[in-house]
């Protein structure tokens, strides 16, 4: 390089070198200015807020939001201050903070950015305080970082005899307000929290460093006889928590599991609060055995109340009494959701070789709450469902004068009346009171006015035999233990009621655990259930209220009713009912 070359060397450019280092030092000065001015007017910064009865501590969280300004202070000293009222806008944050802590006898200085407040003394505290002996205050500054160096923001800072706190800025910065050779904690979530003793009149800046904590999630599958490692399980599995499946309105807990389980289907094949929902775990494996799948409740296998083999079910048991199996429930019916901790379902091969061919159609595994080594602890569950009846508003039906039209249509366009195949009473339809008039059992004055009533009858069949139902579930439990025995036990009571009248059902259920340790290799557990359930519904094969409100002409009155047997009546002279035999006879 030639000497010429270097400018700020050459004699002619000796003034060169002057200003520009007269120029770098005056941007350093300007720097530092601007670096301290944004730290002189952090409480020059104007705010807006406003607040009803709030504390204390939550004003000074959100206006740490809103202007990025860090506050220390004494958490019980601000914890008992009265609720805090204010509504502002646009004023200084200094202006803002004196209206705020004056009003609560408070007081704050600015020291590197932070704002720590402290209480106000006065004339009588600060003679007392005078007297009595000095606690040495020690102000701690520094900055927190991880083992690579990275500020840590929010780190909480306590000291644990003066409960002044404070937590770091975004750049780890802190300045705290502790006595003298007190403890200090710091903590941050996901983060080892550690202590300091502070140093007598420590002015010096210090450095933390947190280490990380590594925690884990140990999850177990429960598959009825072990529990093991989800790493380790052979199976295809799916894992559940109880309140996954809890479900405000629905009746029972197989009904809960619609659409919450992989290749699990639950086919409703009722809309009644009793129905049993049909439970198929990778489809059906069987034309004529039982294809639901196997349930465990706490390690044993629970069967159906109805104690019948699956062949004898499905070929000579009666519709009528298949229905009144479904009013008992089947194996899940009893189980309260609020006592279920857990839900496993297993579904291939694997679980066979722990419950045989029973689990050819997959396992439910169910786990119920139990009590936990501490206080006693109690909860109330409760859930409140409504459903209001079905209506006509918005079904595109004749009514009553639509359907006498109608009647009168097929009697112009010569339709014929065969009395023997329309199941009505003369005197309830237009067909029967014509038949009646053609017969001159009624005059045509007698027929006008029973077709007229006819036209106004209008019956809501829906009101007949819906209702707006009401239903309630409620839950109470008791859990706790000492040493190495637990406890807990619940009681509960649910009633359904479903949309038709007599649909519906009430249960009382209770349930109690205990467990305890006597050994390394020996312990008791004791679990008891109970549970009653009356209910009452309809036998959909013959007679189903929506059908019947849907397919029923409304110019019927309610107030007739069917024969036992219309033949026998007739014969006895009976009226009042509708017949399904086409002579014709006089009512009185």
């Amino acid at each position: 390089m030639r000497r010429k070359d270097l400018f700020f060397l050459r004699k002619d450019r000796l003034f060169h070198a002057r200003w520009f280092t007269l120029v770098w030092l005056l941007g350093l000065l300007l720097t530092a200015g601007s670096s301290y001015g944004q730290s002189k007017d952090a409480l020059a910064q104007r705010i807006t807020y406003k607040a009803s009865k709030a504390a204390l501590s939550t004003v000074l969280r959100d206006v740490r939001k809103k202007t990025n300004v860090r506050f220390s202070y004494n958490s019980e000293l601000v914890g008992r201050q009265q609720p805090v009222t204010v509504n502002v806008t646009a004023i200084p944050l200094r202006e803002f903070l004196q209206q705020v802590l004056g009003n609560c006898g408070l007081e704050f200085i600015e020291e590197m950015g932070v704002v720590i407040i402290y209480e106000k003394k006065d004339d009588r505290a600060i003679s007392a305080e005078n007297q009595a002996p000095k606690q040495l205050s020690v102000v701690l500054r520094g900055q927190v970082t991880d083992p690579k160096g990275t500020p840590l923001s929010g780190v909480s800072i306590r000291g644990l005899a003066s409960r002044e706190m404070t937590t770091t800025s975004e750049e780890g910065m802190f300045v705290l307000f502790a006595h003298d050779k007190e403890t200090v904690s710091f903590s941050r979530l996901g983060m080892k929290a550690f202590t300091y003793k502070v140093a007598n009149a420590t002015d010096r800046f210090l450095t933390f460093k947190m280490d990380t904590v590594v925690s884990e999630i140990q999850e177990v599958v429960v598959t009825g006889y072990q529990k093991i490692d989800p790493k380790l399980a052979t199976g295809t599995y799916t894992r559940l928590k109880g309140a996954e499946i809890v479900q405000p309105g629905v009746a029972s807990v197989d009904q809960m599991l619609q659409g919450k389980v992989p290749g699990l289907m639950v086919i409703n094949t009722s809309g009644s609060v009793n129905g049993q929902p049909k439970m198929r775990i990778r489809g059906t494996s069987t034309l004529v055995g039982n294809a639901s799948p196997l349930i465990v409740v706490d390690g044993m296998i629970r069967p159906d109340p109805v104690n019948i083999e699956a062949s004898v079910l499905n070929n000579l048991v009666s519709d009528v009494a298949n229905a009144n199996y479904a009013l008992m429930g089947n194996a899940l019916s009893g189980i309260n959701v609020f006592d279920i901790e857990s839900l496993t379902f297993l579904r291939d091969a694997a679980a066979t070789a722990i419950y045989g061919t029973r689990a050819a159609n997959g396992v439910i595994v169910i786990n119920t709450k139990r009590g936990k080594v501490g206080a006693m602890q109690i909860n109330y569950n409760a859930s409140v469902s409504f459903q209001a009846r079905p209506t006509y508003n918005k079904m595109m039906l004749m009514n009553s004068k639509e359907r006498v039209e109608l009647s009168r249509q097929f009697e112009a366009d010569g339709v014929v009346f065969q009395p023997g195949f329309t199941g009505f009473r003369e005197m309830d339809s237009y067909e029967g009171l014509r038949y009646a008039l053609y017969s001159r059992n009624i005059t045509q004055s007698e027929f006008d006015q029973k077709v007229a009533q006819l036209e106004t009858n209008n019956t809501d069949w829906f009101k007949e035999f819906f209702r707006n139902q009401l239903g309630t579930q409620h839950s109470i439990s008791f859990g706790g233990g000492a040493g190495k025995t637990t406890y807990y036990a619940s009681f509960n009571y649910a009633l359904n009621n479903g949309a038709a009248k007599l649909d519906g059902n009430t249960r009382y259920g209770a349930q109690m655990s205990i467990r305890s340790e006597l050994g390394k290799r020996l312990s008791i557990d004791l679990s008891m259930n109970s549970n009653v359930s009356n209910s009452t519904g309809y036998y959909s094969a013959v007679t189903n209220p929506n059908n019947y409100a849907l397919q029923t002409s409304r110019t019927l009155d309610p107030a007739i009713f069917y024969p036992l047997s219309a033949h026998r009546n007739e014969l006895n002279g009976e009226t009042g009912y509708l017949s399904n035999r086409g002579s014709p006879f006089t009512s009185t």
